[in-house]
């Protein structure tokens, strides 16, 4: 007699248990001192004691906390403008950042800042830290709404607030709080606006820290403030002269000026920092470490924030004389932008008979330029000082790399361009340039290392 031990063992066997819930929402309210965050959290968690009426900053670190009935995890935060251990409060705020992956962090204003337009001062001071950073999950919480005098259109304050902050900001995820608001209204509307799909892993450290806190500086240091206004001047200047001298050259030699525009000005943010570190004897150690990487943080983020507007531009020029159709091949993962031939049969990975300029064929020799700044007279001079070749790997008709099958381009599907190389998208990186000189590099360990034991000290009690 045969036994059936397929069967046998299927019957056995216990079903295999439902895969695990996902990990409950985790918002971060982020505000300025005075903005509702604390109020909001006593609220929603049943935590009292946390908000005060003082002016001053209460909350003193970040504390993840459970929802009443355990729906999310809401992080209060200290407010970003203390005056006292402003450095230290704004640490703890990152840290909450890197508690674990975020699914909203909302930008917490007052309603009542006068006028419409100080609501969106308010959260344009927060926004503006994101922009290196694209799909960070942001939301905006609007409090003291019982505390409003501007006048409100017909459609109400609510209406009036939610239309202006989508079309400055492209949020739409915009709440309202005060305090006759229902919690449990309020703890729906919050989960509503969290999508699992949208949770970012943002790791804070040295190389974002003092990107995303600006204005940690003391006031006090005038001499410092002066010489970082003067180089932050002369940056834009140097921009403002490029404009006007840049009308010499032709079509073809201004996209390749513009190129090399944003690299010469790339170079000049870390001579910036080694010249203030030098005039003002920073050398990023003992007390004062802290207030040092302020200032230079200062300077170097409001010309990166000008160095932004030149690259974009850069992008754009090159991008109108580029190729931007892309495809995939249907057999292989590898992506390819057409340069000569028809839409007709080839093969995957069929290298071109001459050589591989994607440009327009009478922008394929690139000029090159010098730039030269006269500290006096404070005038841009560029001087032309030759040209090379675009694209100078010369290449043999053939097979190159690619699976060789046979392909039809007309038939292959498109491939986005990322958002990078588009003229029309407003984000771009410039994470490439540091907010501090070389001679800092102890003082952003010392950051990681005081980020990582603030994280250690978050604990989050068990889910109610």
């Amino acid at each position: 007699m045969l036994r059936n031990w397929t069967s046998d063992q299927s019957e056995d066997t216990p079903p295999p248990p439902p895969p695990p819930p996902p990990p409950p929402p985790y918002v971060v309210l982020l505000g300025a001192i005075g903005s509702g965050k604390s109020t909001i959290v006593e609220k929603v968690t049943g935590k009292t004691g946390r908000a005060s009426n003082e002016g001053r900053s209460v909350t003193r670190c970040s504390d993840p906390l459970w929802t009443v009935g355990g729906e999310l995890v809401i992080s209060d935060t200290p407010g970003t403008n203390a005056i006292i251990e402003k450095f230290a409060h704004n640490i703890w705020i990152a840290t909450a950042f890197n508690f674990r992956p975020v699914s909203k962090i909302f930008i917490v204003v007052k309603g009542d800042t006068g006028r419409l337009e100080g609501v969106i001062s308010s959260i344009r001071d927060f926004y503006d830290r994101f922009i290196d950073l694209p799909n960070v999950p942001l939301g905006v919480i609007v409090t003291h709404m019982d505390r409003i005098e501007w006048k409100a259109s017909d459609a109400g304050y609510e209406f009036d607030i939610k239309f202006l902050i989508q079309d400055q900001f492209d949020i739409s995820d915009v709440l309202f709080s005060n305090p006759t608001s229902d919690k449990q209204m309020l703890i729906e509307d919050i989960l509503n606006v969290c999508r699992e799909e949208e949770k970012l892993n943002l790791t804070v450290n040295h190389d974002n820290f003092l990107r995303l806190f600006t204005g940690l500086y003391k006031p006090k240091d005038r001499e410092v403030l002066c010489k970082i206004k003067r180089e932050v001047e002369e940056f834009k200047k140097k921009r403002t002269k490029f404009n006007e001298n840049r009308s010499k050259f032709n079509e073809r030699q201004k996209v390749d000026l513009v190129f090399e525009f944003q690299a010469f000005m790339t170079e000049t943010i870390p001579a910036a920092q080694r010249r203030l570190s030098e005039e003002c004897g920073f050398n990023f150690e003992g007390q004062e470490a802290d207030n040092e990487a302020a200032h230079t943080s200062n300077m170097s983020n409001q010309m990166i924030s000008e160095l932004r507007n030149i690259r974009i531009e850069a992008l754009a020029y090159q991008s109108s004389h580029g190729s931007n159709d892309v495809r995939k091949c249907i057999h292989c993962p590898q992506v390819w932008n057409k340069v000569e031939g028809c839409d007709g049969p080839t093969t995957c990975g069929a290298r071109p008979s001459a050589f591989n300029d994607t440009r327009d064929p009478s922008y394929a020799q690139m000029a090159t330029f010098t730039f030269h700044w006269n500290e006096k007279t404070q005038q841009l001079s560029i001087n032309k000082t030759g040209t090379k070749t675009a694209h100078k790997t010369a290449v043999v008709a053939g097979q190159g790399f690619g699976c060789g099958k046979p392909i039809t381009w007309a038939e292959m599907a498109p491939v986005k361009i990322p958002a990078e190389f588009s003229p029309k998208v407003p984000f771009v990186g410039t994470l490439d340039v540091g907010v501090l000189p070389q001679i800092a590099s102890n003082f952003n360990d010392t950051i990681n290392d005081r980020l990582n034991s603030s994280l250690e000290e978050m604990t989050l009690a068990p889910r109610p």
